[in-house]
Order: C-alpha cells, then structure tokens, then sequence
C-alpha cells in the first residue's frame, strides 16, 4: 500500500493530484479554487481519531493544530511536513470526493472525514472562491480571438450571438460548415448534429465526420478555454457492415472554427463496432455505404 501511495506522491507531488472522473462544467455552472490543507490517514477510525482532536479547537486556533496534526499524523509525504499545505487548488485537479469536500467548506473550517482512492481525509479550507464559468469561457474567447485574427468573421458571429435552440441556428452552422455537410440531425442528447462523408481508404473503408454543436460552452482546465462544438471521425467498413470511432477534436468557436481545444484518438475496439449496437452507428453505416442517402 505504502509503494503505490508513494508513486503516487512522486507522480503528481501529493496523492490527492489526479482525476478518476471527467470533470464537467459549462457555462451555467461556478468554477471553483481554494487555498486548502490536508491531514492524510490510513483508516476511518484514523481520520475520525483526527477528527475529534479537531473538532473543538476554537476557530482562531484551529489551523495551527491541524497543521501540527499533519506533521504528526498524515501520511502523504508530499505535504506532511509543510503542514497539509497544498497550496490552491483548481477544481477538476483533483479526486472528486476530496474536491467535494474542499468546495463545500467554508473558509476557516475544516471538513470530516473524506474518503478517496488513497485513504481518508481531513480538509482545512484556509480561502476559497468561485467563478462564474461563462465568464471565464468570455475571457479566453476574447484572449483567442485577438490572438487569431483570421477566423472566418460567420464563426466569430455565431460564436458570440447563437446557441443551438435559437431561431436559424442550424442554418448558420450549415453556412460555416460548407455544402458537403448534410442538414441538421439530433444527437442521442438532443443537441444538433451534421454529418459529411470524408474520404475513402486503400482498404476501400470510408471516413465519415460528424459535427455537434453543445448547448453551453463547456470548460477544459488545461489549457483553460471552453468547448463549443466537436467533430468526431469514424471509420465506415461497408463490406463487414462495421463502424469504429477513430478520433475526437473539441474546438473553441462554433461551426467547428478556432483553437483545438481537445483531441484524442481512439483505439479500435473490436467488441464495439457493429451497426446494430446502436442506432446511430446504423445510421452512419448507412450514410456511409447507401448511394441514395448520400444523394438527400
């Protein structure tokens, strides 16, 4: 247990510095920060141990005993000796269940025990503040913006005064896509989708794109911008019938426009590439593969 906590440390300095899961935010959302400390144990009878040596320390006292508790107690060496000091965390930095608990503490208090993948925890919240996220994705736009002159004026327009949902839309995003992509669909979350047949391969296997608009921009920690629209490509085997995912890019501006944001590739998965898995993945075998679809 003590090797993998200390990979852990020497990884990401403390071992409470890594995501297990995604962290989503969009513009309707806060963004949050806090100045915190920690006490890291073995076990909850530890931690509740910690805890109750705490819990009745008056406020204006309370932080130098439970830096003087980390000392003595914690065992996250990437932090122990400065007290549980891990300076400010951003949110989507860390394991959620520890994140939960610096946010949901008020400054100058300190939460109970928290469990996470490496053991339990105690959290002093020493400052704390949020943003509002639409505010943070109006900064790096601009910041973008200026720093991209060239962007197709439609895509800066559609950026800046449409949302999927609003009058026209669809046929805004259509103008700065192009005439290769087909009209307006929905995606499985309701949100608008289009679709373009790419190219064809050696093995005669064709390239299919699709681009989806998001209702709210959506927040990426690093680097720090936000995600308007994405466009995914897939691979069509006509002759096997079968569709595998192949990449991901998420961009700044809408009309898939701007600064790429998110790219990611993915691996084949043999166990997931059959039209009738789903739907959709019918529907693009058949975009990819009927001549009179692709006529429409």
């Amino acid at each position: 247990m003590m090797n993998k906590l200390a990979a852990c440390v020497m990884l990401a300095f403390t071992t409470v510095q890594a995501q297990t899961l995604p962290y989503v935010a969009d513009e309707r959302d806060l963004y949050h920060e806090a100045h915190v400390y920690h006490v890291m144990l073995r076990t909850e009878a530890d931690a509740k141990d910690v805890f109750a040596s705490l819990r009745n320390v008056p406020s204006e006292r309370l932080l130098p005993a439970f830096k003087a508790a980390a000392v003595a107690k914690s065992i996250d060496p990437g932090s122990s000796q400065a007290g549980g000091d891990l300076g400010v965390i951003k949110e989507g930095t860390m394991v959620r269940p520890f994140e939960k608990a610096a946010f949901s503490t008020a400054p100058g208090h300190m939460s109970g025990p928290v469990q996470s993948e490496f053991g339990w925890h105690l959290v002093y919240v020493a400052s704390a503040k949020s943003t509002p996220v639409a505010r943070i994705c109006d900064q790096t736009l601009q910041a973008h913006l200026k720093g991209t002159p060239a962007l197709p004026a439609k895509a800066i327009e559609l950026t800046k005064r449409s949302k999927p949902g609003t009058p026209g839309f669809d046929d805004k995003v259509r103008q700065v896509l192009g005439p290769l992509w087909g009209p307006a669909q929905k995606d499985a979350d309701g949100n608008p989708t289009f679709l373009k047949l790419g190219s064809t391969n050696a093995s005669g296997n064709k390239e299919v794109l699709q681009h989806t608009e998001y209702p709210y921009a959506r927040l990426h920690i690093a680097p720090m911008a936000c995600k308007r629209s994405e466009r995914v490509r897939y691979e069509v085997n006509c002759r096997e019938g079968t569709v595998q995912l192949r990449a991901v890019e998420e961009l700044e501006l809408r009309g898939g426009q701007g600064p790429v944001v998110n790219r990611w590739a993915a691996s084949p998965r043999p166990d997931f590439d059959k039209s009738q898995y789903g739907g959709f993945y019918r529907q693009l075998r058949d975009f990819a593969c009927n001549k009179a679809e692709l006529k429409t």
